[in-house]
């Protein structure tokens, strides 16, 4: 369980990862989870898990406004779809990247996973879908 000041949700550890919420501060997030601290500090890969007030049923808006707010804080940030599915579910996802700093693979319920320096591969996304 993750909890504090108005929310609590409960979370399933992918296998080979570790969940944090000591760390998860630094990262803006509830929870992260990670497979290595030290290969955090080397671009790894980090997921963070964020839970917000849900205001409306907009939340392809959301996804929306998070990119603005990346684009203005970094001039060279791309983006790019990537299919997210789910059987219950409606996804919304998005990759934004800078080139050699940092890949966010973005998926709504504020859900996030970071690599820095280079894009996901198949090893990383496949433990993190779970």
């Amino acid at each position: 369980m993750v909890y504090g000041h108005g929310f609590m949700f409960s979370v399933k550890e992918p296998v080979g990862w570790t969940g944090d919420i000591e760390i998860a501060k630094d990262y803006y997030s509830n929870i992260v989870f990670y497979i290595s601290k030290d290969d955090i500090k080397k671009g790894a890969a980090l997921i963070q898990v964020y839970s917000f007030n849900k205001q409306d049923e907009k939340t392809e808006k959301d996804v929306e406004y998070d990119i603005k707010s990346y684009k203005d804080k970094y001039r060279n940030l791309k983006q790019q779809d990537f299919l997210v599915s789910h059987k219950d579910y409606k996804c919304f996802s998005k990759l934004v990247y800078v080139d050699n700093d940092f890949y966010q693979y973005k998926k709504e319920f504020q859900t996030a996973m970071n690599l820095s320096k280079r894009p996901a591969t198949n090893k990383n996304y496949k433990h993190s879908d779970k």
